[in-house]
Formats: structure tokens, sequence, C-alpha cells
């Protein structure tokens, strides 16, 4: 296991209370270009993947930090600049590798909805996408929308779990949780229409799908107070964070909790309602199929050919270099 969430580091980004500050702040500028040029033999390496790959295609080219998150506090304030780098370098791995249908790619850019229900007013969907606004969150977005309008979204990234302490290949990594303000009367709606599934655990369902359909065992959430938004004032946030990861069967690790990607096995159902506890987890276990399969129709499985690759040919075991191990990082 990782050792004890370190402490924000002092000196690039120090008294930095967002991401966004990071981003926007002319005064932040100089530690970006610092960190990128402490990075840069990594960063070449890194840049010249992301042109070659599928996932190079379809980014807003004109945008740098697509290619640049990493000297940002990106999808978690524990992770090094070079761990970052290697995230992102995975991203395309994945690309390249899993998502082996081609017309796949451009539709999660576009936004390739998983589940949708009912018509007009009543209308909701589950889409994945490529971020806009909420990059420095995941690389990627699943959105719940009612009626057409947006009423929560995750941000996840897939990491190595080795960057992690943990022996998965890779994992779902979630850095971003986040409703939409005034819409509170409409998610009520929603998760009424949805036998009291709220839309936040709509969306875990839908990466679960997901994950399943890529071999992927764990998920992670991020603790508010390693959110690279939310950390400077986490108790705010700690609902759509901590207290969501803990009702999923969450298991508090250093600056996140652990998840497990598919449904536990357990009937028992403690004190009242249970026949609506029952119907609930019925119902989750029907929306998560439905999304499975939906998943799976989108890319092309390929068939193993060796012990080197598991469903949608991720590697069983990737040899992944740390590389805080060569790289001064910021």
């Amino acid at each position: 296991m990782r050792s004890a969430l370190p402490a924000p580091r002092a000196g690039l980004f120090s008294g930095v209370s967002n991401a966004w500050q990071v981003m926007t702040d002319p005064h932040h500028r100089t530690g970006r270009l610092i960190t990128l040029a402490l990075n840069l033999p990594a960063y070449g390496r890194y840049y010249a993947r992301l042109r070659r790959s599928q996932y190079g295609q379809v980014i807003v080219r004109g945008d740098p930090f697509f290619d640049r998150k990493f000297v940002t506090p990106y999808l978690a304030t524990f992770f090094t600049a070079a761990q970052r780098l290697t995230i992102q370098s995975h991203l395309c791995h994945l690309f390249d590798t899993a998502f082996c249908l081609k017309a796949f790619v451009p539709q999660v850019r576009n936004g390739l909805v998983l589940w949708q229900s009912g018509s007009g007013d009543t209308h909701q969907d589950i889409t994945l996408r490529l971020p806009v606004r909420t990059m420095l969150e995941g690389d990627l977005t699943l959105d719940y929308r009612l009626g057409g309008e947006r009423l929560y979204r995750l941000s996840f990234a897939f990491v190595p779990g080795v960057l992690l302490g943990m022996t998965d290949a890779q994992v779902a990594f979630i850095g971003g949780s986040q409703g939409v303000r005034g819409t509170a009367e409409k998610v009520r709606q929603a998760a009424q229409m949805n036998g009291e599934i709220n839309a936040a655990s709509l969306l875990l369902i839908a990466l679960k799908a997901i994950c399943q359909n890529l071999g992927i065992s764990s998920i992670c959430g991020v603790e508010a107070a390693a959110q690279p938004v939310v950390h400077a004032e986490p108790e705010a946030h700690v609902s759509v964070y901590d207290q969501l990861w803990q009702k999923n069967h969450g298991e508090r690790r250093d600056g996140f909790y652990l998840m497990p990607a598919a449904t536990p096995d357990d009937d028992s159902v403690a004190g009242g309602h249970k026949s609506r506890t029952r119907r609930k987890r019925r119902r989750k276990q029907a929306l998560l199929d439905d999304m499975t399969q939906t998943f799976k129709a989108c890319v092309a499985v390929q068939p193993q050919v060796s012990s080197e690759v598991i469903s949608l040919k991720v590697p069983t075991k990737l040899n992944v270099t740390p590389l805080s191990a060569h790289l001064t990082t910021a």
C-alpha cells in the first residue's frame, strides 16, 4: 500500500486553492512551465505517443491542457507530476488497445449514450464523453440528463494500479463527482422515476458496466480532502465524495476509497423495508446488465491470444516503470 497521504507540497503551487486557479492565474504560469521543463524528456515521449494514438485524434488540439494536465493538480492532489504523466500515457494505450472499434472513438468525442428511457420531459439518458470544463478531474465523463438537462456528472480516469499501491493492472479512478446547482427538484424527480436510485448512483452503475467490459475489478473514488477543486474546503463536499463511496461499499485508503466494480454477493437485508431494499437491488442489477450489454456492443472485443491480455485486450500486467524513479518532479 502507498504511504500515508502526503501533505500538500510547498513550492510551485503553494497557496493554490483549486486546480482552476493553477490554470487561470498568471502567477502560476511560471510554475507550470518549470514543471514541464523538469519532465520534458518524458513529456516528449508521451506527446509523440499521443499524436499517434486514437485519443490524440479526437481531443481538442487547440487546448494545450488536454496534453499537459500533468503540470496541474490533475485527478487528485497526492499524485506527483511524473505519476500524472504516466496516467495520461496510459490513456493513449487504453484507447489504442481496448477500444478497438474505430467508430467508438469519435462517438465518445460527441457523446456515447449508454442508457436512455422515457420521452419528452421525462426522457433520461447516461452519456459517456470526453470532458471539457472538468478535464482536470478525469479523462472521461459520465453525464446524467433528464429532459435534456444535465443533473449530475462523474469524471474519471483509468489509472495503473501500481501508482496506488495495488496489484490491479488498472483501476477506474473517479476524480470528480458533481451535481448541477439549482436542480434539486429534478434530482428528486429522477430518483423517484428510477425506484429511489439517485443520479450519482446511476452513474456509478454505468461506470461499473464499463469496468466489467474492460476486465477492471476495482473503482477508486477520491476523498474530498484530496480532490483537486474542493480540497481546500472538503467538509462542504463530503456528501458527494466520501459518503457516496461509503454507500457503495467503499473502503477507505490513503486519499481515496476502494469500491468493487462487481455487485457484492450479499443477499442479507438489515432493518425494515426489506422488500423495498431487495426491489431496489434488483433494479440496480437490471440497469447494470443493460448498460453492460450496450457498452459491449459499442466496442470490438478481440479474442485472447496470450496470457498477456484480458477482456478487450487490456494487459493483465502493465510494465510500468514509475517515472519518479528517474525524473525530478515539481
